[in-house]
Parts: C-alpha cells; structure tokens; sequence
C-alpha cells in the first residue's frame, strides 16, 4: 500500500510538474476560468445517476480523527508518503516541502468540522525562504464490493467541496492548483490539474470562498483502468515559489462519487414522473411532463443521448416541446412537454433511443372539452296535441373544436310560456350519452300556442327552438258567440219563406276547452214539416274555432230543433227555431167578365201574421179552369204576362195583386192565391160571360163597370 501511496504521491508530483512546464505555453488560469464558463453545459454532478460510496467522504468517522488528529508540519519534519491519518483510516495523507525540501505542510481531519484540512501551503525552507509546500488526503476503496471496481463504459464523477479564504479569488485556485484525482491500481485515471479525460472538470462557486469541484472521468470499452480498484485523492501542489497570492490553508468537505452509463441498454418511462398514463382537454398541456429515462444494462442512468418522442400521424395526438426529438440529462432523463391537440381520444406516443430495440410506451388521453355549443339534430319536434308528448328532441353538446363533450353532462331544458298560458308540462333535465347526444322528451301542456324551448349545458346554450302546442280532437260543440245562446242564434223565430235574423254559429273545441281549426260541423234539419234552409251544411270551422250559416225558414210555420254535431263529439248545441205562419189572406172576389176581357176588380191578397202585415213573400196566384175549358190568365197590375200561375210579391202593406182576364171559352171557375207549400190559399170565384148575355148578379149590374183597376 505505502508503495502505490508513493506511486500515486509521484505520479501527482510528476503531473504537477508537466502542469507547471505546461504553463509556460499557456495561461493555467485562463484555461480554469474557461472551464467555469462552459460548466453548464458540461457533465456536473448527476444528482440522480448512481451513488459510489467514498469511505468517510463526509469526514465524519473518529477512525481518521484519533488517537493523532494530524500528520505533518514543522521545520525538520521529513516528507512523506501514505502516513496513516487517525486509527483504521481509510484517508491517509502525503506531503512534502517546496523542491524537496523540509517543513511541509500540515495535514487534519476534523470529525467535529467535517473537513480535511492543508495548512501551512505556505512555508519556509531551511534557507529561511518562502516556498509553496505540497500535501493530499488519499484512498483507495475497499475490496470485495464490484462497486468499487471501475466499469468498462461509464463516467464516474468525483465531487468534493472545498474552502478557502473568502478574499481569494477564483485565480489563486487555479494558480495555487488546488484539486483531486481519480486513481486506481494502474495510476492517476485523472486529475483537475490537467484533465486528459474527454470530460473537463467544473468549479461551482457555491459562496465566497466556498466551491465544488467535480471531477468526471469516461472509462474505455475495455483496457485500461476498467477492473481495477477505485482510489481518490484531494491535495494543494502549489507551482514555483510563494507568491502574494498563494493561500495559507484549504479544507476539503462532503466528498462523494457518482457513476452513470454511456451505453444506452433500455428505456423506460421515469419511475413516479406519473406521466405513463394520464389525460388532458383538448387543446391544453397534460398535467405531467412525459419523462423517460435511459439506462444501460447495470441500469445506470446514460446522459447525453438523443431520445425522439414519436406521436400519432393522424387523429388524436399532441404537440412536443421543446422538440420531439431532447438529449438526456445528467440523471439519464429526457424530458418534453405535451399539448393535447384538438381532437379527443386514445393514442400512444413512444420514446426511443438509438441502439436499444424496444421504446419507452405512453397511454395518453385526449378527452372533449367543456360544452361549447349545442346543435339541434334533424327532424326538430315542431307541434303536438295538448297533453300529448313531442317527438323526441335530439341535440349534440360540442366543445370548442367541435367535439362531442364527453358522457354525463348535464342538459337543462326551459321553456317559455305564451300569452296564452301554452308551454310545456315540465322542466327536463337530462345527460349527454354517446357522442355528446342527449335526447328530450317534453309534452304539451294543455293550452294551444306557440311558444320556444331552449338548451343548455354549462356555458352553452342553443338557440331557441319553437314549438306548438296543437289542438285535439273536437269534440265539444257550444254556442259560438261568447259562449252565449242567444246571441248565438237560439232560440229565435223567422216568418215563413223568411231567414231568420241571427246566424246560427257554434264554437268547436277539444277536450281541454281549446278552439278546433278545421272541424267539420253538421246541422241536422227536420227531415220534414217546417224547417229551414241554410247557407251552407256541413261547415267547417274557422282560426278560432267557429262555424257559422244563416238560416231561412221553409213555407211550413212550426217549432223545430236543428242540433249542431262533430263526428265523434260528446257535446251538442241545439238551436230552438219556429217558423211563423200567415193569418190572414183575401180580396176581389166573386167577379164577371165577358170572355177575353179583363175583369173588372184586381184580385188582392193580404199576408199577414201574428205581427201584422208580411211584407216580402211570394204570393202565387192560380186560375182552375171550368170542365168546359173557361179560365183566366193574370198580369202585375203594371205589366200584361196574361199567364197562370204568377207569383207577385206582397208589398210593404203586405198586399200582392193581379188583374185577371178571361179567356174566350165562357163558363164559371174559381182561382187561388197562396204562398207555395204552405198549405193555405184563398179563392177567387170567377165567370166568362158569352158575347151579348147581360146578367145581374151579386151586385153587379155592367161587371165592366163595378170597380177600377
């Protein structure tokens, strides 16, 4: 052991040496002070890459601390390899005076401090002069634990802290070549005097005064020191003689060691990042970075690799940054950041590094975003019978991309009320199933009328959707003015041949009271006796619900009932009608004529009723020719139509008449006036007188004489 702590102790001197003839073509500062500058993007420590246990790197074990608390120092004292520092070690220390000579520096570790400390970097020699003295704490690790054995393909990574003075810049570090070194049995792996490793060291200022120093070292595929035995060493070899700016005392602290891979071997998603499986809206970040981390085959983190993230081509997917394709960390890890894009669904994204076959696997999610708008599918519901339900409406939930929303959202339904009062029986509310679809049913209330709907769900909200509340089936038939039967029509009474002077009207409705548009309404007539015609029979209802026709009453005087009926209905309305009938009728009455000349008087007919003379009707007047063949023919009183039948209408005085005129055939007959088909008439007894036959009769001497026209 003492040999390999003088192999080391020389080897150290030895590169001390060409570092210092090294300085002569460059500046040593300079190339430190660079090394700083370029520490961030540069291997440092890796704060998750695999622990190597340094012995008592915290300094806090007794073993290195008594029964002798330190080695070194004093004028005579000789230089030495490999002394023995407290009890069982595992530090020992070496020092030596400036160019060989005596009173070298002194070397402790404190349990108490933590530290291992170099004092008296500055002394004098036996000439009484300054000189820059030499010293460093080494080990080698324990055998038997594989871990302790440099690996083929890897970087291991000393880190020890270290103090100075607060006043001393980070120059007199680089000057005074304060560092470490990774040793094993072959020699020194490495240094921070003048790293020969592809890894440069870093100094990080911690605080005035107060560094850490990192140390990597990249082990080969194979040969060199790959199987032999881990060692360490923390040590001042200060360059030339003292200068102003050279320290007095260093301490080094919390010496540690890490070992990270360079081979990637596998991938796999980073163990408690949570983002193996997880689910975003579209459209926002997923909550966890997607973090994978590449190990080689002892499951050493690998930094510096390049992982590619890949996401689906098309569909669902997300979008990366900084980039789909990052070079892993220190701990080995690769990390992006992930964006649902704005389609919903299920998708993997791998994570692959060059070299090794399988990828690292994510399940990710894509799932709608909250209600945006809402869409009323085709056919829309547009009207039902009062009381009756709607067809179903149909209407789809998206979000802002136009994706369905998700199942289990919920969808108010509020309708409006009409003036009316029509509306819908109740207020719906239900969920969104497949495809952001939901389905409602609504049902009309009792109350014909338009009225709209409306839909929401969140912040979303349709737009209005109209409705109808129809009517049903007709079924009541009531008296059609107000609900009042006399202004109605019933009852009421009309001179024969007359119309009756209130329509007849009638006002159809469903069961719920609701006018009917469109029904069809029949008034049954007598089918005999007196009666009336109407306008028009059936009737159709009009928007409101009414059916009217005027009436006029037939030439037979009578009561009579003409009830008003729908098909299928349950309620009639009866209208009360009476025909009145003529009281009184006569006038010109028995007369004689000589044939073919015009009688005397005019044949008068009077028609009156119970109110008095009925102006208006129709009074037909008829000559019944003898067996011989005599008769009349009649003319108005102002025109010569000489023929039988006439009908002359009574005038305001209720009168009707006719002059009458003999044929040529003489002989005795009678004529009668009446209204047609009312059943009562009067008669007119007359006679045609031969040529030269005078007779007197009922008072009349020349019959051509008796009265004027």
């Amino acid at each position: 052991m003492n040999m390999f702590r003088y192999f080391v102790s020389s080897a150290l001197h030895s590169f001390t040496k060409s570092a210092h003839t090294l300085n002569s073509g460059f500046n040593y500062k300079s190339s430190l002070l660079a090394t700083l500058a370029i520490g961030c993007v540069a291997f440092s420590v890796a704060s998750y890459a695999t622990p190597i246990a340094v012995p008592n790197g915290g300094f806090t074990s007794t073993t290195n601390a008594n029964p002798v608390t330190a080695i070194g120092g004093g004028l005579l004292t000789p230089s030495a390899q490999g002394v023995a520092i407290g009890t069982t070690g595992p530090w020992t220390g070496s020092y030596s005076g400036a160019l060989g000579l005596v009173a070298p520096p002194t070397l402790q570790i404190s349990a108490t401090a933590h530290t291992a400390t170099i004092g008296g970097i500055l002394g004098l020699n036996v000439a009484g002069s300054l000189v820059a003295n030499s010293a460093s704490f080494d080990q080698v690790f324990p055998t038997g634990d594989p871990a302790n054995l440099f690996r083929a393909s890897k970087v291991y990574t000393l880190n020890v802290n270290v103090d100075t003075p607060s006043i001393v810049g980070l120059n007199v570090l680089g000057e005074s070549i304060i560092g470490s070194a990774l040793t094993s049995t072959s020699g020194v792996v490495t240094t921070t005097v003048a790293n020969s490793n592809a890894n440069p060291a870093i100094l990080t200022l911690l605080s005035s005064g107060h560094y850490t120093l990192s140390l990597p070292y990249t082990t080969p595929a194979s040969g060199g020191a790959v199987g032999s035995q881990i060692g360490v060493s923390l040590y001042s070899h200060p360059q030339g003689l003292a200068q102003l700016n050279l320290i007095q005392t260093i301490a080094f602290s919390n010496a540690t060691m890490t070992r990270v891979g360079t081979v990637p071997s596998s991938i796999v998603v980073t163990v408690g990042s949570q983002s193996g499986s997880q689910s975003a809206v579209v459209g926002d970040p997923f909550a966890h970075p997607l973090s994978v981390t590449v190990v080689d085959s002892d499951g050493d983190a690998v930094p510096g690799v390049n992982v590619t993230f890949t996401v689906p081509g098309s569909g669902a997917g997300a979008n990366l940054a900084p980039a789909s394709t990052v070079v892993t960390g220190a701990d080995g890890t690769a990390v992006v950041n992930a964006t649902a894009n704005t389609l919903p669904g299920g998708y993997v994204i791998t994570a692959q590094v060059g070299g090794v076959p399988t990828p690292a696997i994510f399940n990710l999610t894509n799932v709608a975003g909250p209600p945006f708008a809402i869409t009323v599918l085709p056919p829309p519901p547009t009207s039902a019978t009062v009381g009756t339900p709607f067809a179903p409406l149909n209407v789809q939930v998206t979000d802002k991309f136009g994706n369905p929303v998700a199942d289990g959202i919920s969808v108010t339904v509020t309708a409006t009320t009409a003036a009316s009062g029509a509306s819908t029986q109740t207020t719906t509310m239900v969920t969104t199933t497949a495809g952001g679809q939901a389905q409602i049913n609504e049902s009309a209330n009792n109350i014909i009328g338009s009225y709209t709907l409306t839909v929401t769900a969140g912040a979303a909200t349709s737009s209005p959707i109209s409705l109808t509340n129809a009517p049903g089936v007709p079924i009541k038939v009531k008296p059609g003015v107000g609900g009042n039967a006399a202004a109605s029509g019933t009852p009421q009474s009309a001179t024969i041949a007359h119309p009756f002077g209130t329509a007849l009207s009638v006002l159809v409705t469903d069961q719920f009271d609701n006018p009917v548009a469109g029904a069809v309404v029949t008034f049954t007539l007598p089918a005999s006796g007196a009666g009336a015609t109407l306008s028009a029979n059936p009737v159709t209802t009009d928007a409101n619900g009414v059916a009217t026709v005027t009436a006029t009453a037939n030439n037979l005087a009578g009561l009579y009932h003409v009830p008003a009926t729908v098909a299928g209905g349950t309620q009639t309305t009866t209208f009360d009608l009476t025909n009145n009938g003529v009281t009184g009728i006569g006038g010109g009455t028995p007369q004689v004529a000589v044939v073919s000349a015009d009688f005397g008087c005019a044949l008068i007919a009077t028609v009156t009723d119970g109110n008095g003379p009925v102006a208006g009707v129709g009074v037909q007047f008829v000559a019944n020719a003898s067996p011989a063949g005599a008769s009349a023919g009649f003319s108005s009183l102002q025109g010569s139509q000489n023929t039988s039948p006439l009908t002359i209408t009574t005038d305001a005085n209720g009168s009707a008449s006719v002059v009458a005129k003999g044929n040529a055939i003489a002989g005795d007959y009678t004529a009668t006036a009446g209204i047609p088909g009312a059943g009562q008439t009067v008669t007119y007894k007359l006679s045609n007188l031969a040529q030269g036959e005078r007779i007197f009769a009922n008072g009349f001497e020349d019959p051509s004489s008796t009265c004027a026209h």
